[in-house]
């Protein structure tokens, strides 16, 4: 500290953000992993009432989550799939892409 103390601590969180004041000058290091897919990200409306739940889809080639809105028929969707599948469905017209994350879901 700027006074000569020294904190010590077993466990420290940087909580403080991408320019991390904290993890700069505790010299830790920074790890990156690239997971190899795209987020398409939308709001939709719904034919029902999402019931203030969020829901998450696993597949075998991504990830759908459902987060929902104060509106009860509004959510976002995050979508996360492999590069080429994101620019398919980013060409979709809308009735077709809201048939495939139907058939997602």
């Amino acid at each position: 500290l700027e006074d000569g103390r020294m904190l010590t601590a077993r466990l420290v969180i940087g909580a403080d953000g991408a320019q991390s004041w904290l993890r700069q000058h505790a010299d830790i290091p920074l790890t990156f992993w690239d997971y190899r897919h795209h987020a398409l990200v939308a709001t939709i409306r719904t034919e029902e009432p999402h019931q203030a739940t969020a829901r998450q889809i696993f597949h075998g080639d991504g990830i759908l989550a459902f987060l929902p809105f104060s509106d009860p028929h509004l959510s976002s969707i995050v979508w996360s799939v492999a590069p080429e599948e994101a620019e398919r469905l980013k060409q979709l017209e809308p009735e077709q892409f809201n048939r495939e994350l139907a058939m997602a879901f």
